[in-house]
C-alpha cells in the first residue's frame, strides 16, 4: 500500500512523503531548540505514515508536555515502555494485571521509574491511588526510601535491590509511578498540591528572622554542564536584600567550589534526602540550577527559585515564571547566548520585591 500511494502521488505530481526516520530526526532537532510546535508537526507526519512508531509517539509526548498539553502528553507518554531498558522493564508483564484506576479490593504495587526528580514530582499521586485500593506499596529507589516512608506512613515502602523481585502473591495489580496520572484521570489544572513531603527532623519555623537565609545549588546532577550555574555568579544573591546569608546545599561540590565557600564563609548543609529536606525547611528560600532540588523544595511547599538555561526540561514548559506542579516555585529563564546573570538577577529582583520570600 505505501508503494502504491507513492506511485499515485508521483502520477498526480504530489511530492513523496519524507521517510519517517527523517521526520523524527527533524522533530528531534526542532525540539532540542525549543521549537515544539514545529517538532510536533514532524512527529504527527511520521505517525501518519507509521502509527506504531514508538520513538515518534514518545518524543511527541515530550513536546506536548513542553506546550502545556499535559493531558494529551500523559496518554502519548505510555510509548516510553517500548523504548529504553529503564522504562521497558516496567512493561514486562508481571503476574498481576496493570491497574486502570478502578476501585480495587486487593493491594496495589506502584513501581518507580525514571530519575529521582520524576519520582519526587509524582509522589503526590500515591495517596490518591491509596484511597481507591485495599492497600498500597511503593517500590522506591533507595536514596528516597527514608523520606518517602516518613512522608506517607500509611504506605508500605519497598526498596529495589539487584536480583530481587516483589512477592507478587501479595498484590492484586501493579502500575508504574508515572502512569498514575493517566490511571487516576488526573486534572492538570487541579493537581494534588504540596506540601506532600515531610522532613523527619525539622521543626516548624517561627517568626521571620532578621537575617534571611538562602540555600544555593549551582551544579546539576546530570551530565549536561551547560545547565550548571557558576558559583561565583550566585554570590551576587547576597545583595538581594539586607542581611542575606548564603548557605550551600550543593551535593558533591568540587574542591574549587569548597575553596570559594571557605573564602566567603558559606556554611554547607547537605546530606542524604531526609537531611537535605530538613535543611530546606530551615532556610527562607532555595535558589537552584538543579531541578532535583527544585522538585524537593517544591514538594515540601517551600519557596524555591529555579534557574533554567533554555531550552530546559519539558516539564517546565516554554515560558512563564510559574508551574502548576509547585505553587511555591518561581522559574527564572535565560535564553541561549545570555549570561547566567540574566536568570540570577531575575531571582534577586523577586527576592527583593517580596520580603516574605513568597
Amino acid at each position: 500500500m505505501p508503494m502504491l500511494r507513492t506511485l499515485i502521488d508521483g502520477l498526480l505530481g504530489r511530492p513523496a512523503p519524507a521517510p519517517v526516520g527523517e521526520l523524527v530526526d527533524k522533530g528531534n532537532r526542532l525540539a532540542a531548540r525549543g521549537e515544539h510546535e514545529r517538532a510536533l508537526a514532524c512527529y504527527d507526519r511520521a505517525l501518519a505514515q507509521d502509527a506504531s512508531l514508538a520513538v515518534a509517539q514518545n518524543n511527541r509526548s515530550l513536546s506536548l508536555f513542553a506546550l502545556g498539553r499535559t493531558k494529551e502528553a500523559w496518554i502519548a507518554s505510555e510509548a516510553r515502555f517500548q523504548l529504553q531498558e529503564k522504562t521497558r522493564r516496567f512493561a514486562a508483564a508481571p503476574p498481576v494485571p496493570r491497574w486502570d484506576g478502578a476501585p480495587l479490593a486487593g493491594r496495589l504495587l506502584v513501581l518507580w521509574e525514571q530519575g529521582l526528580g520524576d519520582v519526587l514530582q509524582h509522589l503526590r499521586f500515591l495517596p490518591v491511588a491509596a484511597a481507591r485500593v485495599g492497600g498500597l506499596a511503593f517500590l522506591c529507589p533507595a536514596p528516597l526510601a527514608g523520606l518517602v516512608a516518613h512522608s506517607f506512613p500509611g504506605i508500605e515502602v519497598l526498596v529495589a535491590r539487584k536480583g530481587w523481585s516483589p512477592d507478587w502473591r501479595s498484590y492484586a495489580a501493579h502500575v508504574p509511578l508515572l502512569s498514575l496520572p493517566l490511571a487516576l484521570d488526573a486534572d492538570p489544572d487541579a493537581l494534588p498540591a504540596p506540601p506532600y513531603l515531610r522532613a523527619p527532623g525539622a521543626q516548624p519555623r517561627g517568626e521571620r528572622r532578621a537575617r534571611l537565609e538562602l540555600g544555593l545549588v549551582w551544579r546539576t546532577s546530570g551530565d549536561e554542564p551547560h545547565r550548571d550555574c557558576p558559583l561565583e555568579d550566585l554570590l551576587a544573591l547576597a545583595l538581594a536584600g539586607d542581611g542575606v546569608r548564603l548557605v550551600s546545599m550543593q551535593f558533591a561540590p568540587t574542591e574549587a567550589d569548597r575553596a570559594v565557600l571557605a573564602r566567603e564563609g558559606i556554611e554547607e548543609r547537605v546530606g542524604d534526602f531526609p537531611y537535605t529536606a530538613d535543611a530546606v525547611l530551615g532556610v527562607d528560600a532555595v535558589v537552584t540550577a538543579d531541578t532535583a532540588m527544585l522538585h524537593l523544595a517544591g514538594a515540601l511547599g517551600r519557596p524555591v527559585h529555579g534557574l533554567l538555561n533554555e531550552p530546559y526540561s519539558v516539564r517546565w514548559t516554554q515560558s512563564g515564571s510559574r508551574t502548576p506542579w509547585y505553587p511555591s516555585a518561581r522559574l527564572h529563564r535565560k535564553r541561549a547566548g545570555e549570561p547566567w546573570r540574566v536568570a540570577i538577577d531575575s531571582a534577586a529582583r523577586a527576592l527583593r520585591e517580596n520580603r516574605a520570600w513568597d
